[in-house]
């Protein structure tokens, strides 16, 4: 009998199912991954702004505005648009407990 060289057909088919079943573990996990960090780098674009409003709110202006009025550019790399708008109701009912 002559020596086999290489791989045979049945071989190759469990390594493709093997590679198929770990994208499938690993994808999922990936794209959890790489949502996350987007969702904390626009967290941090527009945390400047956190300061400013509450500082506008404790004043008595009003909770709409520019995002140029509290340090914000109105479009960072992250965050295609920035609206500024604060619910009195909820912010009242947080201040006076």
């Amino acid at each position: 009998m002559e020596k086999q060289q290489g791989f045979n057909v049945i071989e190759l088919m469990i390594l493709i199912v093997i590679i198929a079943v770990l994208t499938a573990i690993t994808l999922p996990i990936y794209q959890y991954y790489i949502a996350k960090s987007q969702v904390t780098a626009a967290l941090i674009d527009i945390t400047p702004g956190k300061v400013q409003t509450e500082v506008r709110l404790a004043g008595g202006m009003p909770g709409t505005t520019s995002p140029n009025d509290i340090g914000l550019h109105d479009t960072t790399t992250r965050c295609h648009h920035i609206d500024v708008s604060v619910d009195s109701a909820a912010a009242e009912s947080r201040t006076d407990s």
